[in-house]
């Protein structure tokens, strides 16, 4: 008796809950890995009138505020990194940024550095540094694509701010479309052949987990052939 009474009542809640999403626009945002670090069986649910257009967003930005941020205003790849293994908290403190107080640390850095190791049998693949001026320890990784993950672009960037956009979605669009900007026009172009051995030059953004390899998202990106 009690398993038919708990049949009725789950049925019709589905249905509604399917008319309520179709109806009113909503969408399921999943937390994870790939957004932020959490509960990965938590789910959010946000309700948009799909007035904000995040594609049109970043295309607006990207030419006149994303690159020159990065190519005028970031700090010397090395130059941070033995920053920070000198003193965690002292380091982040003077190179990084906070996109909220609960964020991680993130950075925007340039420098070069020769590939090591290169990672291209998976869709987000990547390529290992060794970085010029860095003697340390971390493993310096640089996303090639073409999936790119983090939100270490937008979080980087002092002009975009969570208080802006009118939800948790529109924010992470934003994210998203940044990462999608940097796959079409950044790393698209760089020559896969023969990775190893090639010189880098890159301006990019990390977001510092102490644990973790230092995984950088590039915003500009150039070879500059086989070194030596």
């Amino acid at each position: 008796m009690a398993s038919g009474f708990h049949s009725r009542i789950l049925v019709p809640s589905i249905l509604l809950l399917t008319v309520l999403l179709t109806l009113s626009g909503c969408t399921i945002v999943r937390h994870d890995e790939e957004t932020e670090r959490g509960d990965e069986s938590e789910l959010t649910f946000y309700f948009q009138d799909g007035s904000f257009d995040a594609a049109a967003y970043v295309a607006d930005i990207w030419d006149d505020k994303v690159v020159p941020a990065f190519t005028d205003a970031s700090s010397p790849a090395a130059e941070v990194l033995n920053a920070l293994d000198a003193d965690l908290a002292a380091g982040s403190e003077s190179y990084g940024r906070k996109a909220e107080v609960e964020s991680p640390y993130s950075f925007r850095i340039s420098g070069s550095g020769v590939v090591i190791a290169a990672n291209t049998d998976s869709a987000a693949s990547t390529i290992e540094l060794s970085l010029d001026g860095y003697s340390g320890d971390r493993t310096v990784l640089l996303q090639i694509g073409p999936v790119i993950k983090k939100s270490a672009v937008r979080d980087s960037l002092g002009f975009i701010s969570f208080g802006d956009f009118t939800n948790q979605l529109e924010y992470a669009g934003v994210s998203k479309e940044l990462n999608f900007k940097v796959r079409d026009d950044v790393v698209s172009l760089l020559d896969r052949d023969d990775l190893e051995g090639k010189r880098i030059n890159f301006s990019g953004a990390f977001i510092l987990f102490p644990e973790e390899p230092i995984l950088i998202t590039p915003v500009v990106l150039e070879s500059g052939g086989s070194d030596g």
